[in-house]
This record gives structure tokens, sequence and C-alpha cells, in this order.
């Protein structure tokens, strides 16, 4: 298991972007034919994500204000929505315009249509470090589950990586005893463009984004599908 850490080395800077979802095709396009070569990294897989939160919700608080030190909690897991054997508790943080990711691997064969969020909420806590497990229980409220299908680039030099979002569904998790995974909340179709790069490599992914047919926005996952679900 990785340390619990604080400001680690591998600490990346990312820049968002947004589109409308039916430009996904002609942004796919642009990032294969641009200049810096990007290739396929990984192949595209669908990401399936529970975030959790206080019960004032101050992660999508602290984002919605600006704290520029700030974490958000979640587990994630790949391809089936509905059951998963192993996936990743996740604390992301954020420090000014840098983040970086504390991992941990959680095993276990879970069927989310046959167990409530207090097993699931235990079977993750019980593979977690004490360390982690601090934090993790200050996050009592399963607010959300997002689903999406991303993308993944890596240009010729491996320095600047793109990702691409689209299909983007969200799911009200707020005072559901088990997993509500049927009924969604109403959702913009956008698609979710992330370029990720070292500090040292700034002006290299500047050069990237310029060339790229869509324009830099906050755009936070987490704080949309808070809004959607509440219909703010």
């Amino acid at each position: 298991m990785p340390a619990y850490s604080e400001d680690p080395e591998s600490a990346r800077h990312e820049i968002k972007l947004v589109a409308n979802e039916t430009d996904y095709h002609s942004v796919a396009l642009a990032v294969r034919l641009h200049p810096a070569n990007f290739r396929e990294a990984y192949p595209a897989r669908w990401i399936n994500s529970v975030y959790f939160d206080s019960l004032g919700l101050d992660a999508c608080l602290d984002n919605l204000s600006g704290i520029s030190r700030r974490t958000k909690v979640r587990f994630r897991w790949y391809g089936d929505l509905h059951s998963f054997d192993s996936g990743v508790l996740e604390f992301k943080r954020k420090r000014n315009q840098f983040g970086w990711k504390d991992r941990f691997e959680i095993a276990g064969n879970i069927d989310l249509r046959q167990c409530s969020w207090q097993q699931l909420r235990r079977h993750v806590r019980s593979g977690l470090p004490d360390t982690a497990r601090e934090l993790y229980d200050r996050t009592v409220l399963p607010v959300l589950v997002n689903r999406y299908c991303r993308d993944y680039y890596i240009s010729a030099d491996r320095k600047v990586r793109i990702t691409l979002d689209r299909g983007l569904r969200v799911f009200d998790q707020r005072a559901r005893p088990a997993p509500n995974l049927s009924s969604e909340s109403p959702l913009a179709h956008t698609m979710v463009v992330e370029t990720k790069f070292a500090v040292a490599d700034r002006e290299r992914a500047q050069q990237v984004l310029q060339s790229l047919p869509i324009r830099v926005s906050k755009n936070s996952k987490y704080v949309r599908g808070v809004l959607s679900i509440t219909g703010v």
C-alpha cells in the first residue's frame, strides 16, 4: 500500500476542457492528428465511482469556494456498473494547481445489487491502513455514483497525457440505504478533456492545448453531479 502523503513528488498539473459530447469524434481526431503524435496509452474503458463526503458536503463546498488545499474521497472500479472483484479507494488531493492521489486497492467480489451502503463501507474500510481510515471515517455520506467512458492518450515524448471522458451518468445516493444504480439524475451531454503533465513540462502542455479546438474550463465531475442531484 502507498504511503499516506501530503506533498508527493508525483504531483501533477491538470487542465480540464469541456466540449459538447456531439464533438467527441472531432476532438478525438484532433488529438490523434496532433503534431505531438499522441497514441492510445490504454484501451478505452468504463469508469465507475462512488463519492463520499461529510454530511455538510464539505468537499463540494471547498471546490466551489476555490479552497486551495482540498481532498475528495471516492471508491472507483472499472467495467460493469453493478459489480466488481476489485476497486481502489482514492484520496484525490489538490494543492493549488497541482494534484495527486493516495490510492488503496480493495479486493473482494461485490455485487452492488445485493449489499447495503453500510456493508460496502465496512468492506472498504477493512482494506485500509489506520492512517487512511481516519480520513475515510469523516466522509460518512455516499453522495453519488457516476459512470463514464474514458479514452487514454499519451504524447510521443511521454510528457503529456490526455483523457477524453464521455457518456457521463449520475445516480443520487443520498438517503439511500443501498446503492441506487437505476434512477439517474439529469445531466447535460458534455465531454471532459483532461490534460496532465509534470511541473517541468508546463510549456510543452500549453503548446498542445493551443492546438485543440476546445476551451479551458473549471470542471469537477463530482461538483457537476452534486448540482445535478440537488437541482441547483
